[in-house]
């Protein structure tokens, strides 16, 4: 199972393709990229009490993520709830610098030392 410094690198990777897409007006390809990020961010946090929420289907594994950050990261639920939000702006066409505040969330969240 992936230790968290693995799940930090690939929501790295996910982050520069994000910024790369916003550059190429790919909204929709960024906003995936960033959801996918913090994706990885819960998974490092997850892994760091060896629970591993990508082993089972998905839609499984998301629901046993929102569990955990509900009763132990609500710092998390918090940022992942800012970014559905955002995300559901680029839905209505409300693009802006929509992608640059999901950036700003992620970025931030990645900056952080995970205890």
């Amino acid at each position: 199972m992936p230790p968290p410094e693995w799940h930090l690198k690939f929501a790295q990777q996910m982050v520069d393709l994000a910024d790369r897409e916003r550059n190429y007006k790919s909204p929709w390809v960024a906003c995936h990229a960033i959801l996918r990020a913090f994706e990885e961010i819960i998974d490092a946090y997850g892994a760091q009490e060896d629970l591993h929420f990508h082993d089972i289907y998905p839609n499984e594994a998301w629901l046993k993520r929102i569990g955990w950050i509900r009763s132990s990261k609500l710092d998390l639920l918090k940022d992942w709830n800012d970014l559905t939000s955002l995300c559901a702006l680029i839905l209505t066409g409300q693009s802006g610098n929509v992608i640059s505040q999901m950036l700003d969330i992620v970025r931030n969240r990645l900056g952080m030392t995970i205890h």
